[in-house]
């Protein structure tokens, strides 16, 4: 939001000042001044909490040699009350002085001069350097990249002669682990490792994959493929697997219907009354028929009815109250009433909810005579 009271578009004679006047800041969270000016000038940002006595003073003096002749500058709200002055610190006039204030709810530091932010591209203008030492003095040396901005590394190892023949990566055999008849790896001219198998026979009886039984952890047994590499498999034990599989397919296929019900399954509307003139009930008298919510995934957890009841002597204050039932057998009701609009000098509506019914059977209970025209129960999910 622009100040009001901190603005200014002025000539200021040096050492004169601009002061502004109080401003309510305590909704804010910084105060950023926007300055034009032609020489030296001190930003101060007063603020107090009783509108005299400024408890905190900060201040900022532009310099134009530094930053130009504009700069933004920003402060963090402090006290209730603000006030910005802008004193001329040269020995010159300022023919015309700019000065816009902001009140902001950002908490990003929005000066030009030292901003802790950084936003978008960053153009490095100087190169890095690093400390090389050559032994004698340090000097600073430009770190550089490649094409792609990748930062070049030439690895030298001072003092240190390496030589393929014994200096490469050497490992122990697997009966000799003596350090002196370490052997190196070798690798063709491509860098593939060299492999080299000697005195070695291999048998198809015990030299294949193995595999530990569920309930043996002592005994291998090698797995074995008929000619076309299909895995045999013992004829009982794939069975019993195809079996339990199936059973688990079929449990997840179950779960899964139920949950897309449970997801999908739309709102279940039921005309109870229909549209006709003159259907009285007294005290007593239950509306319509139960209605069931449903049982299991289908069920269902909301329950709404909705109609119109006409105003006549004797049904002019009609009452309505929602009664539940476990198994449709022994109702209960909570005693709240349904609330009637008087739409007309000669009919009422009404719209009467339950939210999260636990009962599976509810039903309309007439508690003062009544006289409707259409009752509509509608059953959803929530």
């Amino acid at each position: 939001m622009e100040s009001k009271n901190n603005n200014t578009i002025q000539l200021l004679a040096s050492g004169d000042a601009f002061i502004g006047k109080n401003e309510v800041v305590n909704g804010y969270l910084n105060i950023v001044c926007n300055l034009f000016t032609t020489e030296d000038c001190i930003i101060t940002c007063e603020q107090s909490t009783n509108g005299s006595n400024y408890e905190f003073v900060d201040t900022f003096v532009h310099s134009i040699a530094d930053f130009g002749n504009t700069t933004r500058t920003q402060f963090f709200v402090k006290a209730y009350w603000v006030r910005i002055k802008v004193e001329n610190a040269s020995f010159n006039n300022i023919p015309k002085i700019v000065l816009t204030t902001l009140f902001t709810a950002s908490n990003q530091d929005s000066s030009l001069e030292q901003p802790d932010t950084v936003q978008g591209s960053v153009n490095v203008i100087n190169s890095m350097l690093a400390n090389y030492n050559d032994g004698t003095s340090d000097f600073l040396k430009p770190v550089a990249c490649d094409v792609n901005g990748v930062l070049k590394s030439n690895l030298v190892v001072e003092g240190i002669t390496l030589t393929p023949a014994t200096d490469g990566v050497s490992v122990y055999g697997s009966t000799d682990q003596t350090v002196a008849n370490a052997k190196l790896l070798n690798t063709d001219v491509d860098g593939k490792l060299n492999v080299n198998i000697t005195s070695l026979t291999l048998e198809a009886s015990d030299d294949g994959v193995g595999c530990f039984g569920s309930s043996d952890g002592t005994d291998r047994i090698i797995m074995k493929t008929d000619a076309g590499g299909t895995l045999n498999t013992v004829s009982t034990t794939a069975d019993t697997l195809i079996t339990s599989l199936n059973a688990l397919v079929a449990e997840n296929k179950a779960l899964l219907q139920k949950l897309e019900i449970n997801a999908n399954q739309a709102p279940v509307s039921s005309l109870l009354l229909y549209d006709l003139v003159g259907l009285e009930y007294d005290i007593g008298d239950t509306i319509g028929v139960p209605i069931d919510m449903g049982s299991m995934e289908t069920r269902n957890n909301d329950i709404c009815f909705s109609g119109y009841a006409k105003i006549e002597e004797g049904f002019d204050n009609p009452k309505l109250i929602m009664q539940y039932s476990l198994a449709d057998t022994q109702y209960f009701g909570d005693g709240v009433e349904c609330s009637f609009y008087k739409k007309s000098a000669t009919e009422w509506e009404f719209n009467f909810q339950r939210n999260n019914v636990g009962p599976r059977f509810v039903r309309l209970l007439c508690t003062s005579p009544i006289k409707l025209t259409l009752c509509l129960a509608t059953r959803f999910k929530n």
